[in-house]
């Protein structure tokens, strides 16, 4: 057997060259990942999942930590800043900005330290699963997920770039004879960083790729969960899909003991994955939430002009659309480990022996979902949750803020406070 066992090429082959792998299947969101330094590992686009390796001594790591400390050295500026200042709910907002992506990157280098390992568990287990998964969707996995992928960095693309017309706008709008249109908006966008440091153009220039590579974190973050989400839910379908087969029929006790155990080992891969990002989940939604209810409380300012107005609609809405997809998309999870039970019922009384109760009790006792480190479980209760605790907020922050009042390029445009009012 050796390193050959592992070949992806013992998968069912799709008609786009998709052979069933998530190794494969991820590998665009993987490349995405690492363009920004995010999950610094080698081996992505190897023919084998053993091929995937993390190596301290790497170009990869290198990138990483030197990401690291400039964001680290960003978030330290915006904190100081707020020196001298009274801390309340709003100017906290360019700290948070930075501070969310700081950890982030941090958590994105640990799972990477771990993904390896788990990558070859994962591979392992959906090897032995019911080859099924082209009877789950009309397109495969990678199909998927690259559409995934493209769909949200082009949506996040849009996003900056009417960031970068609002900012021109104000820097428009406050324009001195002395001044050109460029040192205006890195002044704008940098107040803090130019609290600091003198202006210099190279600086400005430095400070702008600082918050492009934040602004691609805060969306991937909330993109590797979807996918994550997308790929286990996949592998719980093609489980159900077998398990069909007994729809109102009565199955042997060795169909059912295999479909307990089909079930079993992917219950277990989702608390493994859980293991290792569901610190990730946590901030997320800490993230999300928060500047959820900075932008809903911008919402009771009046706009300053159509192009303030667009920018924050569609960043708003792109903000709460990213909040609840990652909530859709991982609660399939729970949902598809419930689906056993609707054909379990479905079978005969003659047909119900003690493997099929044992497996009932499995699915019906059990809670297979991903969760915020244990602090809630990404299930369809959550978008009730959340919709609730965002109203409850909102409601919350009205009455503690003098007419809903915010800085607008603060709630608009985090990290890049305003200088011109």
């Amino acid at each position: 057997m050796g390193q050959n066992s592992w070949q992806a090429k013992d998968f069912l082959v799709y008609r786009d060259g998709h052979n069933g792998s998530t190794f494969r299947a991820m590998r665009s969101v993987f490349t995405a990942a690492r363009i920004f330094s995010l999950l610094p590992m080698t081996g992505v686009f190897g023919d084998s999942v053993t091929d995937l390796h993390f190596k301290w001594l790497s170009f990869s790591v290198f990138y990483s930590i030197f990401v690291i400390l400039a964001v680290g050295g960003m978030t330290l500026i915006a904190a100081l800043k707020l020196v001298g200042e009274t801390v309340d709910f709003t100017n906290l907002v360019s700290v948070s900005f930075y501070l969310y992506n700081f950890c982030a990157i941090l958590l994105f280098l640990q799972i990477a330290r771990k993904w390896p390992a788990l990558a070859i568990q994962w591979h392992t287990i959906e090897k032995c699963l019911p080859q099924t998964e082209h009877l789950c969707s009309r397109r495969s996995l990678k199909t998927r997920l690259q559409q995934l992928v493209s769909s949200v960095l082009i949506l996040a693309a849009i996003e900056h770039s009417l960031s970068i017309v609002a900012g021109i706008d104000k820097s428009y709008r406050c324009m001195a004879s002395n001044q050109s249109y460029l040192e205006l908006y890195f002044l704008e966008s940098l107040p803090h960083f130019f609290e600091i440091f003198p202006y210099h153009p190279l600086l400005g220039w430095f400070g702008y790729l600082i918050n492009f590579y934040c602004t691609f974190v805060w969306n991937f973050m909330d993109l590797f969960i979807i996918s994550i989400g997308i790929s286990l839910t996949t592998k719980f379908k093609q489980v159900n899909v077998k398990i069909e087969q007994a729809r109102g029929r009565i199955m042997s006790d060795v169909f059912w003991n295999n479909m307990r155990n089909y079930y079993q080992q992917v219950s277990w891969l989702v608390r493994e994955v859980d293991k290792v990002i569901s610190g990730l989940i946590f901030l997320s939604y800490l993230n999300n939430l928060y500047f959820v209810c900075v932008q809903l409380l911008h919402s009771l300012n009046p706009m300053e002009n159509y192009i303030q107005a667009i920018y924050f609609w569609y960043s708003l809405i792109f903000l709460i659309a990213r909040t609840f997809g990652v909530s859709l998309y991982s609660s399939k999870i729970h949902d598809q480990s419930k689906q056993p039970v609707h054909v379990i019922r479905s079978i005969p009384t003659t047909g119900l022996s003690k493997e099929v109760e044992r497996f009932l009790e499995d699915v019906t006792n059990g809670t297979v979902a991903l969760t915020g480190k244990q602090f809630f479980r990404l299930t369809r209760k959550l978008i009730l949750k959340i919709t609730g605790t965002i109203v409850t907020y909102e409601l919350v922050l009205v009455q503690v803020s003098p007419r809903g009042h915010v800085t607008t390029s603060e709630s608009t445009n985090p990290g890049n406070p305003n200088l011109c009012t």
